[in-house]
């Protein structure tokens, strides 16, 4: 017994004489939340973890706010060691959870701790673009040199089940990661030649369509008591840019506005580079609108325009936001070019008919325009185009209309000629212009409320459509002009009237006959109608004058061997007129109902 004794303490004190080393307390982990940039800091109040283990048991805590991370401890459930599930919840001032995250699986470690850094979302986060890595595990969150560290991680992508990919990064040559870039895990040995106080390691997850996020991560390097500095640890979500599509047509020396759209779901400010695979100038610099101008043509036409998009942190993206096809272009040729007429008067159309090849072959557009009347809806086949033109009313002194065909190919250029019209109706007068109107097919509609001092025609065939405006008959008597005529009538053998007000206004007390005597709207000769329509105050000197002229709506059709007509006259409201309401002549069915005369 005395020798057991001795033995024992002079082992005992052997062991007092050695150097002293560390153990590790008991285990559990560091956790370490970083959140989404998108998610306004000042939002969060209070951070919170619970580690639940397989009976179901809970353990609560709460983190502290260092800088802008979120940093504490998860304690081991039961037992150091043990495999709990991990919930992270972020407050609000008013308690509510802005954002959370759960980890399925934590690996707590036995001695020492484990390392999880996590990344909550917003309960109400909109559709991402870029995967999401909810977290990070390492089976240690302190490490000495040789040390070999499994690293886990847990991410989703934009759509249920997407595959995928992991990028790791780590100093030196010091991770061992599955073949299968899908395969979340990986195996770090922490170099040998490590000295900085801490290790910083990386993880990219990228899905199917190319979107990334990545997380940044640290580990402290030394013994018991070492702790990694939160600088730097860091979550980002990688720009996306939107691919191009279509392919555009462009012509040397022809400048072309281009977007790249990209969508950063952290919000980020970006800044934009551009690059072509042909030569060319950009104007806009770091911009995500450019103005690209191809110099050259290139080998079989392609060109691609590339733009990448960097945010501030380490995220990036390039994409091909424009396919062209650059050509030196050759203007189309023109063809035949014809017209109905070469003069014309109020109301009457003329068709006019373009003609055009392109030397490559390209697509043909027919554009029209005119400098006075109006256009039609054009029609044509690629190679033809032709549209019909008129004018209603009356023309300046000084103006000669002209129609402009403008044939433009698929590259950018194009071919002009101008159409000449005689105009060999009335000229406007001082006190009003022509009406203006627009033309489709078959109609004609107001574009405004307008004053005539002459007759305003119906073309064959049109409906016109006041669109509610309000037609007003002047007179310049200054100039020792009166006001002869139909304010609004047919100029063919159909003609149709609706949705407008016809009046006059300080109409001079001058008797006229036949086709000058004074009228609303007048049909002669026509099939067709007057519907939904107010002619008011139609009179001359005050509804005092004794000229049997002023008929609201009058509708004759007396021509010898004249064919039979129909028209209707239909809820039409006729007020202050001066000789009668509705007068119906000659070989006509007129249906007549619905109407409202106050004379």
């Amino acid at each position: 017994m005395h020798l057991a004794g001795a033995l024992l303490l002079t082992t005992f004190g052997c062991v007092q004489s050695e150097p002293s080393f560390e153990v590790a307390p008991s285990g559990g982990a560091r956790l370490v939340v970083a959140m989404p940039r998108s998610l306004e800091s000042t939002r969060v109040a209070e951070v919170t973890s619970t580690a639940t283990n397989a009976s179901g048991k809970e353990v609560p805590s709460t983190l502290a706010l260092d800088t802008n991370l979120w940093v504490g401890k998860v304690e081991p459930v039961t037992s150091p060691g043990e495999t709990v599930g991990l919930r992270v919840e972020a407050r609000d001032g008013a308690g509510a959870v802005v954002a959370s995250v759960s980890v399925p699986t934590v690996e707590l470690a036995r001695y020492g701790d484990a390392l999880v850094v996590a990344v909550p979302q917003p309960e109400a986060a909109p559709v991402s673009t870029a995967p999401r890595i909810d977290a990070v595990v390492a089976s240690a969150s302190r490490v000495i040199p040789g040390q070999r560290v499994e690293l886990r991680a847990w991410a989703r992508g934009q759509a249920e089940g997407d595959a995928l990919g992991y990028a790791w990064s780590a100093p030196g040559d010091s991770l061992e990661c599955p073949e299968d870039s899908t395969q979340p895990t990986c195996t770090w040995t922490v170099p040998a030649s490590a000295k900085n106080a801490d290790v910083v390691l990386g993880l990219i997850v990228t899905d199917p369509r190319g979107a990334a996020s990545s997380l940044s991560f640290r580990f402290a390097l030394g013994g018991v008591g070492a702790v990694a500095s939160n600088e730097n640890i860091q979550f980002n979500r990688y720009p996306v840019l939107e691919a191009a599509v279509e392919t555009q047509q462009v012509g040397v020396e022809q400048p072309l506005s281009l977007e790249a759209k990209a969508t950063d779901d952290d919000g980020d400010a970006l800044t934009y580079a551009w690059s072509a695979t042909c030569a060319g100038t950009f104007e806009g610099g770091n911009t995500s609108r450019v103005v690209f101008t191809p110099t050259e043509e290139p080998e079989g036409c392609g060109c691609q325009v590339k733009a990448i998009v960097n945010d501030d942190f380490t995220g990036a993206d390039s994409e091909v936001v424009a396919n062209l096809c650059v050509r030196r272009s050759e203007p189309p040729v023109l063809g035949t070019l014809s017209q109905s007429a070469p003069s014309a008067r109020a109301g009457e159309l003329v068709t006019f008919t373009a003609t055009a090849t392109d030397p490559r072959g390209e697509p043909l557009t027919f554009t029209w325009t005119s400098s006075a009347g109006a256009v039609g809806t054009a029609v044509g086949d690629g190679t033809t185009g032709t549209v019909a033109w008129t004018e209603l009313s009356c023309l300046p002194a000084d103006v000669t209309p002209t129609v402009e065909v403008t044939v433009t190919n698929a590259s950018g250029s194009s071919v002009r000629h101008t159409f000449t019209v005689e105009w060999t109706d009335r000229r406007c007068g001082a006190l009003a212009g022509a009406c203006a109107f627009t033309m489709a097919q078959a109609q004609v509609a107001l574009s405004t409320d307008c004053v005539t001092q002459g007759p305003v025609f119906i073309p064959d065939g049109f409906t016109f459509d006041g669109a509610t405006h309000t037609m007003t008959a002047v007179e310049d008597a200054a100039a020792g002009e009166h006001f002869q005529g139909a304010v609004l009538r047919n100029r063919g053998t159909v003609a149709r009237v609706r949705n407008v007000t016809v009046t006059a206004r300080n109409l001079s007390d001058v008797c006229d006959a036949g086709a000058a005597r004074l009228r609303g709207i007048f049909l002669e000769g026509a099939s067709g109608g007057v519907e939904d329509t107010v002619v008011a105050d139609l009179h001359q000197k005050e509804n005092r004058s004794g000229c049997q002229e002023g008929v609201a709506i009058e509708v004759r059709n007396e021509a010898a061997g004249a064919s039979a007509v129909s028209v209707d006259v239909r809820r039409n409201r006729l007020t202050g007129y001066q000789k009668g309401g509705v007068l119906v002549a000659g070989r006509v069915q007129a249906t007549v109902e619905a109407n409202v005369m106050e004379g």
